[in-house]
């Protein structure tokens, strides 16, 4: 017998949701059996020409059966065809068991579930880090028995999500039911009615709410009913998936990252401040009581609970926080959570109007005095703003430091500190190179020098000073209070041989970098030529060493040149005359080439310098020179 019979999943609804395979057998079956209206017609067209089309939903089992029976031992091809999945609900186990006695081979051919196209239609995730991690597929006691273990109630008090079948004819009952387990009044509800179908309808409530929405909508069949923290939430911790700390195969950690912003307000018109923060802060997220989900329908926003145990998790999770409320309150929420002035988050704090608008975190290195002034703009508020150099009008070293270095954590915090106050007291402090003058509030004050050479600023009567420079060897001797920056700006133009390894790449820059006297932490890119996009040893280094990869066309390279003679072993294969030198120098903004090609085994090594007046006025942190 050369008959076969394939337990089809059609999918919810949606034709162009039938997976290919499907359809394939669809269109060389010489018989379909399929689930009534449940299975879309257009499916159907997909038929051969000329196949038995049967309509399975006025059949009991031993009919259903006797019909695929008897065309398998005909040597055809039955095409079973059942909504959705056949594993959930499908009823094929009882089919199979006759199937295998009568010696009949089959197959299951799996179909999207309706459970998958009511999220996508609603564009939910059921499992949220630090929500759930779970998904629960159920139904209610009807007809059909359930288990009593896994009735309802019991399943409730996971308090996961939770997807339940074949019971919106019963939705009173089981938000009851549902309740009575353990889900707050407040869960979040989503029904979706003919998932992936025209006539889609999701009806979204609260436990509180939801059925006597349903009713106004007239669902009494072919819902599904989503329930869950996670069915609501807009937004959540963050993946760990694709979060900067986590490591994977394909991804070194980035330690201690914070992105983005989080706005949290604990009244209404605290909301009504924080949407018009929302409005004009593209990466702000608003956080707000759970009491406030049904009146809210502006993407961007998720709900808490506990508003202490929220702003702990968005702590460690948000680089600028925004707290409406009193500053009392917002004091004792963040106060055991502190770590140090250069781990922390910037946060600001305002009244429910945003009139008086707080630095209370991170001034300067995190930002909180800047996130202050541009608050003013949005809400017209009033900054207040602490920090003794900015009321006086000094420079912070803090900014300067961070602005150099695009934010590296700085190993002589002490210094810095002995550096600053030097500076509020009135002391003679010294600045090397003389660009550090763009830095706002550098001018007017007539203890501050600016010096050409760090010889200049050595001999001077400035009894502290800071000194920026790539060079690596920066260890001075002398009485005076130095702090000495490595700023990023320099650019390492590689070209390489397919294959090289990360580690080999590793040792060829600090050889380079050893001889030329230069600092591996002023290393602010790598940068080669577009076909090393994928190279995985330059990829592995730059994630490595938290260093961007940027690469740049033949074209691009062409109008550059290069400084050293041309290689025909490159002119041959990339349709350049060199890489390393003119792609450092693209990196660098067009800017000086310090170190010419050096030619390693498999690899050349070139640097070039990206001008402090360049990283100073990118930054917006520049005043009148």
């Amino acid at each position: 017998m050369t008959g076969k019979v394939y337990f089809i999943g059609a999918g919810p609804g949606d034709p162009e949701l039938l997976t290919i395979k499907a359809k394939e057998i669809i269109a060389r079956a010489d018989v379909i059996v399929y689930a009534g209206s449940l299975v879309n017609k257009k499916i159907l067209s997909y038929a051969l020409k000329g196949a038995r089309l049967v309509n399975s939903a006025s059949r009991n089992l031993q009919e259903i059966a006797s019909e695929i029976i008897t065309a398998a031992r005909q040597d055809l091809t039955v095409a079973r065809i059942h909504s959705g999945d056949p594993s959930m609900y499908g009823a094929i186990a009882e089919q199979i068991t006759i199937l295998e006695k009568e010696n009949i081979p089959c197959e299951v051919i799996p179909g999207v579930s309706s459970v998958f196209a009511a999220a996508a239609s609603c564009a939910i995730e059921y499992t949220l880090p630090e929500v759930t991690q779970t998904l629960i597929l159920t139904r209610r006691t009807g007809r059909t028995p359930v288990p009593e273990k896994e009735s309802l109630s019991s399943l409730a008090g996971h308090q996961a999500s939770m997807a339940i079948f074949l019971s919106i004819g019963m939705i009173e009952e089981t938000v009851k039911d549902l309740m009575a387990g353990g889900y707050p009044s407040e869960t979040p509800v989503v029904v979706v009615y003919r998932a992936s179908w025209p006539d889609e309808k999701c009806v979204k409530g609260t436990l509180a709410t939801i059925a006597a929405k349903v009713m106004e909508e007239g669902i009494k069949r072919q819902a599904l009913i989503l329930v869950g923290e996670a069915v609501g939430r807009r937004v959540a911790e963050p993946s760990k998936l694709y979060a900067p700390d986590f490591s994977h195969g394909y991804r070194v950690a980035r330690k201690n990252v914070r992105e983005g912003m989080a706005v949290v307000a604990i009244t209404r018109r605290g909301w009504h401040t924080g949407r018009k923060i929302l409005g004009a802060i593209d990466d702000a997220v608003l956080f707000l009581p759970a009491k406030f989900r049904e009146e809210v329908q502006e993407p961007r926003v998720s709900f808490y609970r506990d508003a202490m145990h929220e702003i702990e998790q968005l702590f460690k999770q948000y680089k600028r926080i925004i707290l409406i409320m009193a500053t009392g309150i917002a004091v004792r929420a963040i106060a055991p959570l502190l770590t140090s002035k250069w781990e922390d988050p910037a946060v600001v704090t305002m009244d429910d109007a945003g009139r008086n608008i707080i630095s209370l975190l991170a001034g300067h290195w995190g930002g909180a005095n800047e996130l202050a002034e541009k608050l003013t703009h949005i809400t017209g508020g009033n900054p207040v703003i602490t920090t003794e150099s900015d009321v006086m009008g000094f420079p912070s070293i803090d900014v300067i430091i961070k602005t150099l270095t695009a934010g590296t954590v700085p190993h002589n915090p002490v210094r810095i500190k002995e550096v600053q106050a030097a500076i509020l007291e009135d002391q003679s402090v010294g600045f090397y190179p003389r660009e550090l003058g763009l830095f706002r509030d550098m001018h007017g004050h007539p203890n501050i020098y600016f010096f050409d050479t760090i010889e200049d600023l050595m001999k001077s009567r400035c009894s502290a000073g800071v000194i920026v420079t790539h060079k690596a060897a920066c260890s001075i001797q002398t009485d005076k209070k130095i702090i000495c920056i490595h700023p990023r700006n320099l650019t390492v133009g590689i070209g390489c041989h397919k294959g090289i390894s990360a580690q080999e790449i590793k040792r060829g820059i600090e050889e380079v970098f050893a001889q030329m006297d230069l600092s591996l932490s002023s290393i602010a890119k790598i940068c080669s030529i577009a076909p090393k996009k994928d190279e995985k040893g330059l990829c592995d280094y730059a994630n490595q060493n938290n260093i961007s990869l940027e690469v740049f066309t033949a074209q691009e390279i062409s109008r550059v040149g290069t400084v050293s003679p041309g290689s025909s072993y490159v002119r041959e294969a990339m349709g350049v005359e060199g890489v390393a030198e003119p792609c450092a120098m693209l990196g660098a903004f067009g800017g000086k080439l310090l170190v010419r090609k050096i030619k390693l085994t498999h690899m050349t090594v070139a640097v070039a310098e990206i001008s402090l007046k360049e990283i100073i006025q990118n930054s917006g942190e520049t005043g009148d020179e």
